[in-house]
């Protein structure tokens, strides 16, 4: 998930409030911020798949100009694909479970928290369906180049690259500080949605669903 996909599904919704939210306001905005949302999802992967599939293109191309030396190409390429095909799997399984706005509302309150708490464990837990899978498809796509280097560059190559102070540098920087801090922000990123989008809006529907539940 990109830095500003959370962004990018809450914009246009004034941010969640919580259990303090007004109870008549909520019902009455329900079904439009339920829809929004249910569109916004689709965009955002269908937008994540057509990106991964674009990696995975360019990933066969660059594995092709490599040579059998690549090979851990295919491994990085079959990871980003089984992400890829978790995000489809979500989407198909979304897509049967949805109601339409003339099922009771009680019906759609409940369908709609259960999604909600499955985005919420998804989020909270992006290391190892999301994350991980990524960053040994990365470490692999790495490991290839390196090896393929390794066995055509001539000898000190390596080193000389080293020793000139830019190059030092910018690979230093690339390993140490980019690369982490992408995989750490797409972590914060998702927590902080977690804390400040997804879990209001669970208190807001469980209070409006609390609400319209005729006591027994």
């Amino acid at each position: 998930m990109n830095w500003n996909d959370w962004e990018f599904i809450w914009k246009r919704q004034p941010p969640p409030v919580g259990a303090s939210a007004d109870v008549a306001q909520l019902a009455a905005t329900f079904e439009a911020k339920r829809q929004r949302m249910g569109r916004a999802l689709l965009v955002r992967d269908i937008s994540e798949s057509s990106a991964g599939v674009l990696v995975c293109v360019f990933l066969a191309l660059f594995w092709r100009r490599m040579g059998p030396d690549g090979w851990p190409m295919g491994l990085a390429i079959a990871l980003t694909l089984g992400v890829i095909v978790f995000f489809c799997l979500e989407r198909l399984r979304a897509h049967r479970g949805r109601l339409g706005p003339e099922a009771p509302i009680a019906a759609r309150i409940a369908r709609q928290l259960a999604e909600l708490r499955r985005m919420r464990r998804l989020h909270y837990n992006i290391i190892p369906w999301y994350l991980a899978p990524l960053g040994v498809s990365w470490a692999l796509v790495v490991f290839a180049a390196l090896r393929v280097a390794a066995r055509h560059a001539p000898p000190g190559y390596f080193m000389d690259l080293m020793r000139n102070p830019a190059t030092a540098a910018f690979i230093i920087g690339y390993f140490v500080v980019a690369v982490p801090l992408c995989f750490w922000g797409a972590w914060f990123v998702n927590r902080r949605a977690v804390l400040k989008q997804i879990d209001p809006r669970i208190e807001e529907l469980e209070k409006l669903q609390r609400e319209l539940t005729p006591p027994a």
